[in-house]
């Protein structure tokens, strides 16, 4: 910090020669009213002063957060030394502790200022470790509870329906397969778009909501025509399909280190709206979830042939 004379010239500077009191009018103001302070007080100052000059300067969050720390952890020492430079802190038998006083409550003011004058930063479009580690997690699970549901089907019972209106085990499966590949084309989408500036805004609550309604098969919805099956696929074509489809899920889930949040695709469904890529990612695995339920559901079916 450079070191600024006083704009009166009978101003003197204070003792200590390395950390001069940053003068100005308002502070002359200040000195002919409640006196000049010593050195101590002079030294915090000038500390707080710097620090509220870098606050915010850095392009790191991480970074300004320290220095914020920082900043009000000196800014409580400094106050600590104020009051210790007082030895008498009662103003009504000690008129003078006032000069010490009124700097004391300037800086308290100086410190609340510097947080809340912390700008708010948007948040991190990358994916955090966390999050990478569940969606990993999503993806075996659901793989996992998706073979184990078809292993050891017979014919009869991958093409029995509940009802004609139902979809049968071969076809709950079948519509999983395409679905997986919808969803993955969906987020090659997302990718592929600029990123949205107001991606924070547009898929609020929409991680959470997907948590929350596909494993728990909330809500009924018609799939749309791409996904409905028709292929009449075995359950050899099916595994086979959906491996090949999981390993590439699967390898960008792990690889990738792309700003997913801030890339979007709008949903079909206007109840999910604008989705991030990172939001399509996690479709994937949800979705699985919630029809390998299905799955189960047509198995406990009254009349579900025995083999």
């Amino acid at each position: 910090m450079s070191e600024v004379a006083g704009s009166n010239k009978g101003a003197s500077t204070p003792s200590s020669p390395h950390v001069p009191w940053p003068t100005s009018g308002r502070t002359e103001l200040l000195f002919n009213s409640f006196g000049r302070p010593g050195p101590r007080i002079c030294s915090t100052v000038s500390i707080l002063t710097a620090f509220i000059r870098r606050s915010g300067s850095s392009k790191n969050p991480k970074e300004d957060t320290m220095q914020t720390r920082q900043f009000v952890i000196t800014g409580l020492v400094a106050m600590a030394n104020l009051k210790a430079a007082d030895p008498k802190s009662d103003t009504r038998n000690h008129p003078a502790s006032t000069t010490t006083s009124i700097p004391i409550r300037i800086m308290s003011s100086m410190l609340c200022f510097a947080v809340l004058s912390v700008p708010l930063r948007a948040a991190d479009p990358h994916i955090s470790t966390e999050e990478r580690t569940q969606v990993l997690k999503w993806l075996d699970e659901s793989h996992n509870e998706f073979f184990a549901a078809i292993d050891g089907v017979s014919d009869a019972q991958w093409k029995w329906k509940p009802a004609p209106e139902r979809w049968s085990v071969g076809e709950t499966a079948e519509h999983i397969v395409l679905a997986e590949a919808l969803l993955l084309d969906f987020v090659r989408k997302a990718m592929a778009a600029p990123p949205n500036p107001a991606w924070e805004e547009e898929t609020k609550g929409k991680t959470e909501l997907l948590i929350r309604v596909m494993p728990s098969r909330q809500g009924k919805a018609v799939a749309p025509e791409p996904i409905v099956p028709h292929e009449g696929l075995t359950r050899v074509q099916v595994k086979e399909r959906f491996e090949k489809q999981r390993n590439d899920i699967l390898n960008f889930a792990r690889d990738t280190r792309i700003s997913l949040k801030e890339h979007t695709a709008v949903h079909p469904f206007p109840i999910f709206g604008t989705l991030s890529a990172y939001q399509w990612l996690i479709y994937a695995p949800l979705h699985t979830i919630r029809h390998d339920k299905q799955i189960a559901e047509v198995k406990a079916t009254p009349g579900y042939p025995s083999n």
